[in-house]
């Protein structure tokens, strides 16, 4: 990508991969929310063009939380089939997807391990990942703390108690044992 130009080959994948996280979130509140949850990708894709990342950085931050926000673990194989194929560069987008997704494989949204093993097992597997793959990690914390500041300003530490993690695990990422 030039300096900020985006040729016609970029705005297609982008749009495409807009496409895919519009397909696959529109349903979707942010927890505890009436907002919408596609706003998320958008601002993490938006986030990672601001910070000079290339197209497919910006393509898997739309995508990102596609795979962990599937409903079973067919519809994860399904979407992972689908970004692979899809987007043209696909390996790369999926990479970076695969290195920001706290599940694993036979994990789905109304599914998933405890909050704590999770992150743990999410911190030590992007250590090693690509710094394309932390970019869009980073953009995606930046918004998710952006939001949580914003909603506890607006409702007071009682909007944590949406989390599974406790406030104390949630402040300093540790157990509350």
């Amino acid at each position: 990508m030039k300096e900020g130009h985006l040729g016609p080959r970029d705005r297609k994948r982008l749009e495409h991969a807009f496409t895919l996280a519009v397909e696959w979130h529109a349903q979707q509140l942010r927890k505890g929310t009436s907002i919408p949850y596609l706003s998320h990708p958008v601002q993490g894709a938006g986030s990672v063009l601001e910070h000079g990342g290339e197209v497919e950085q910006a393509a898997a931050a739309f995508l990102h939380d596609a795979l962990e926000d599937a409903p079973n673990a067919m519809e994860r194989t399904r979407r992972e089939q689908r970004i692979q194929r899809d987007l043209g560069l696909g390996h790369a987008v999926l990479r970076i997807v695969l290195d920001c997704t706290d599940t694993e494989a036979d994990e789905s949204l109304g599914q998933k391990r405890p909050w704590r093993e999770r992150e743990e097992r999410y911190l030590k597997h992007l250590a090693p990942a690509s710094q394309a793959s932390g970019l869009v990690a980073v953009c995606d914390k930046r918004n998710n703390l952006g939001t949580i500041v914003a909603e506890v300003r607006k409702h007071g530490v009682k909007y944590l108690k949406r989390f599974s993690a406790t406030r104390d695990q949630q402040v300093t990422g540790t157990s509350a044992e």
